[in-house]
């Protein structure tokens, strides 16, 4: 009985300490930060982006 729950607390843990390394990397691959060389976010930049793409083919029409 001992055993069982020493291993369920095992899982417990290992399964919190992986799921807090994940969510510090997916931190690193956040859209929405700031990149090193733009003062815009990525996503902000992609918006800019579909918005002039957009008028541009709205004039070859």
């Amino acid at each position: 009985m001992v055993k069982i729950i020493q291993i369920f607390i095992f899982f417990i843990g290992f399964i919190l300490f992986f799921h807090k390394e994940v969510l510090s990397f997916e931190g690193e691959l956040d859209l929405t930060q700031r990149s090193r060389r733009s003062p815009k976010p990525i996503l902000d930049q992609l918006d800019w982006y579909n918005l002039k793409n957009n008028e541009n083919k709205n004039e070859t029409k």
